[in-house]
């Protein structure tokens, strides 16, 4: 999923990945939920993979934020925890399916933007567009403020002409259900999916279920001493 049936994007996307699992260890390396960076981080963010599909085969994400007010985390750190999930799904999702990613913009974005290394944003979505086998059909932002309207636009700086033509900007949660099931969401979002923090709980102790798993693909990469690549 992601190359189209092309084996030569396949392979392209193939190097990518284990370059980039060797030359961004910021997003790649030391990825135990243990670790005192993440147990903090997971205090601040929330999110899951939802457990059930839309009716035309799409796997919903959905991020927040688990309080209003708090201190900027470090994003790589964040960027590690969703490619964390996004490694799993690769290892245990039987159905390969389309992506549909929601997030909640309710917290003070323009407070914890302007403190984003613009370079560790650049470097997320050339993973996202270059090394993982996904196709992203939809992006929702929901309870969006004013403010990201700069937001959206400095980030499709970094974006391909097809990926910013999926983004979505909702002020109200009816619009969202146009495009994504009710029933399927977390009940804080009206669905019946379970709680959002109890589907994230699960997440986490996922996580640790596969800490020997992701220390063994940590060592798993390329090795830039056989080939000179360009680092990102």
């Amino acid at each position: 999923m992601g190359c189209k049936f092309s084996l030569e994007t396949c392979k392209k996307k193939l190097e990518k990945y284990f370059t980039f699992r060797t030359t961004l260890p910021e997003f790649f390396a030391n990825r135990d939920v243990r670790r005192p960076e993440l147990k903090e981080l997971i205090k601040v963010v929330q999110g899951a993979v939802l457990p059930d599909l839309t009716s035309d085969g799409k796997r919903i994400s959905i991020g927040r934020t688990a309080k209003y007010d708090f201190e900027t985390p470090n994003i790589a750190d964040i960027v590690k925890l969703v490619f964390m999930a996004g490694d799993l799904r690769i290892k245990l999702e039987e159905i390969v399916v389309f992506d549909v990613y929601v997030v909640d913009l309710n917290f003070p974005l323009a407070k914890h933007f302007f403190k984003v290394n613009p370079l560790v944003l650049k470097n997320m979505f050339m993973c996202v567009q270059e090394a993982f086998p996904v196709i992203i059909k939809e992006v929702h932002l929901i309870n969006a403020p004013f403010f990201s309207k700069f937001v959206i636009n400095v980030i499709k700086a970094f974006l391909s002409p097809a990926l910013s033509e999926v983004i979505h900007v909702h002020t109200s949660i009816e619009t969202l259900y146009e495009f994504v099931p009710k029933n399927i969401l977390p009940e804080e979002y009206g669905g019946n999916a379970g709680k959002l923090s109890d589907l994230y709980d699960q997440w986490i102790r996922t996580f640790e279920e596969h800490r020997s798993w992701f220390e063994k693909e940590e060592n798993i990469k390329a090795d830039l001493s056989i080939k000179a690549v360009k680092r990102v």
